[in-house]
């Protein structure tokens, strides 16, 4: 599960270092289609706001990653409601996560490697 945290964490840095705005208040999505009439109608949720960071397939069976900024949040929830689609939210605050991935990753980098980080984020070392 770790993997995963730290990819999902890669991509958001990737994705907010890339535009160099700021995030605070969007959310990403998890965005997991049950029918093939859902993707025919996802077309409808691309905007020019919203970022999939990666696209959902029904017939592929892959959940999608949509990164939402805070002014089209509301719109973005409505729409997954309108077309049966969970709201399923994996992060709550881009800005807040960005800044906990960084902390993190330059607590880790001070040891080069050979220090361990414990849950309460301090550090010891191995």
């Amino acid at each position: 599960m770790h993997w995963h945290n730290f990819l999902v964490c890669s991509l958001v840095i990737i994705s907010v270092s890339a535009k160099n705005e700021l995030y605070s208040g969007s959310k990403i999505y998890n965005v997991k289609l049950t029918s093939l009439k859902q993707q025919e109608t996802l077309s409808h949720l691309k905007k020019d706001d919203v970022d999939f960071l990666r696209y959902p397939s029904f017939t592929h069976n892959i959940t999608g990653r949509a990164l939402v900024p805070a002014a089209q949040v509301d719109w973005f929830e409505e729409q997954l409601n309108s077309f049966g689609i969970p709201v399923d939210i994996q992060v709550h605050d881009v800005q807040e996560y960005v800044s906990y991935c960084l902390r993190s990753q330059r607590t880790y980098q001070l040891g080069k490697g050979r220090d361990r980080i414990n849950s309460s984020s301090s550090v010891s070392r191995a």
